[in-house]
């Protein structure tokens, strides 16, 4: 029955790989297609825009002003990272639990099935979540008790962030902030992720233990790159918090340049960046993407395009290699009755001393695998080509043109050979008959 299950959902599988195959194809045309229109934009020199830039696509080397985020964050953790300035900070919350693992070994038997060996082991880790240990096979295990307790706090979310005001980070040039471009979310949010080291907060004259409930500011200590409620060793129930945050000295943007809001009333930049509409790429009517793109660091608009087009290579061959690994699971799973079957050769083993059936499995097992593997590399190679060809149909036609064209041309040469074949036994034929 296992098997039977495997199969069907083998079949799920590859018909959703072939879909996702497709669609990474897609996407790199579409996003190549997309950097391609950066070509277009106008340089907006010193990040200084003006009027004349409006509703155009642009593009600026800027500073980058940033507000401070770091008030801004539960009150347990603000005196740890005070100064912070970005687009976001984000945490995560873990507690330290006991863990059990169960390594399995599983042996064939001689009737078809496998006999399958539990080793249950246990160890203290870092978990996102609390672990009922009601439900370990072994309450103690090396002179210790595996009973999990502690909780997170109420006060603090165990996943959390905080996030500027959209537009109050501002690009500019050597002027003034107001002088430059206000950025949307969808701009700030492409800032590339760092982590964050928290600073060991002064003044605390004590400090008080975590027990549950609330979590206040004197319960944490700096170990690292974290905040726990224990200095050193961690016991069970403790806490451990990890910071990242978005933030940069220095982008390089591409967008639509729109007059601001806020640049009326004096209290922001005149001028934001927002998408710039889909552009029709080829006359089978195709469309870019929404162009609107940041890097976190200076370069010409050259440098920016190359960057972009590695960015989308990039994606599109790790998304290859994930979608080939994918496809060979899933006709594995496919192959997984042929493998049930095989299993019944372990049958002999009853009549042959223990030799024969594990000898015939071993080479079916084989054998299968080898046949398992082939078909997923046919059916993933056979779908990738469909795919380039379904994306790039220009081309296609051009091949498919070119291969007709040379089919007719052989076809046409034989047919030559042939009639001229036909005409030289006919003037053999009439000499002959001649004499």
């Amino acid at each position: 029955m296992n098997s039977i299950g495997s199969f069907f959902l083998g079949l799920v599988v590859v018909a959703a790989t072939c879909y996702m195959i497709f669609s990474n194809e897609n996407n790199l045309v579409m996003s190549e297609e997309t950097a391609n229109v950066v070509e277009s934009a106008s340089v907006v020199h010193d990040c200084t825009p003006g009027p004349r830039y409006d509703s155009q696509l642009v593009y600026a080397e800027c500073n980058l002003d940033t507000p401070a985020l770091g008030q801004q964050l539960p009150q347990a953790f603000q005196s740890f990272i005070p100064h912070f300035k970005g687009a976001e900070i984000s945490w995560i919350m873990e507690i330290y639990q006991w863990v059990e693992n169960d390594e399995q070994t599983s042996q064939k038997d001689n009737h078809g099935g496998k006999t399958t060996r539990h080793h249950y082991t246990y160890k203290q880790e870092w978990s996102m979540f609390p672990i009922n240990s009601n439900s370990f096979r072994q309450q103690y295990y090396g002179g210790q008790s595996t009973h999990n307790f502690g909780q997170f706090p109420n006060n603090v979310e165990k996943i959390g962030n905080v996030k500027a005001e959209e537009y109050s980070l501002i690009a500019y040039g050597r002027g003034q902030p107001k002088s430059g471009y206000a950025l949307d979310d969808r701009m700030t949010g492409q800032i590339p992720e760092r982590g964050l080291t928290p600073e060991s907060a002064g003044g605390q004259a004590f400090h008080s233990q975590y027990a549950g409930g609330d979590l206040k500011a004197d319960a944490l200590y700096v170990q690292g790159d974290y905040l726990q409620t224990v200095d050193g060793t961690p016991r069970i129930g403790d806490l451990r918090i990890s910071f990242t945050g978005r933030t940069a000295e220095a982008v390089s943007i591409c967008g639509k340049q729109e007059p601001s809001d806020n640049g009326g009333s004096g209290n922001g930049p005149a001028y934001m960046l927002t998408e710039w509409p889909p552009q029709v790429f080829d006359f089978w009517g195709r469309k870019t993407y929404e162009l609107e793109k940041l890097y976190a660091s200076k370069m010409t608009k050259d440098q920016f395009i190359e960057w972009y087009h590695r960015e989308n290579q990039g994606v599109a061959m790790l998304g290859r290699i994930f979608f080939f690994i994918l496809m060979l699971f899933a006709c594995s799973c496919v192959w997984a009755p042929c493998s049930a079957v095989a299993d019944l050769s372990m049958y002999l083993n009853q009549c042959t001393c223990g030799i024969a059936g594990s000898f015939i499995d071993a080479g079916l097992q084989c054998g299968i695998c080898c046949a398992s593997c082939t078909s997923a590399v046919v059916v993933f190679f056979v779908v990738f080509m469909i795919s380039w060809m379904a994306v790039h149909p220009t081309y296609a036609l051009v091949l498919a043109a070119a291969a007709g064209g040379a089919a007719y041309f052989h076809q046409d040469k034989a047919n030559s050979k042939s009639a001229k074949g036909r005409e030289l036994a006919a003037e053999c034929y009439i000499k002959i008959d001649g004499v």
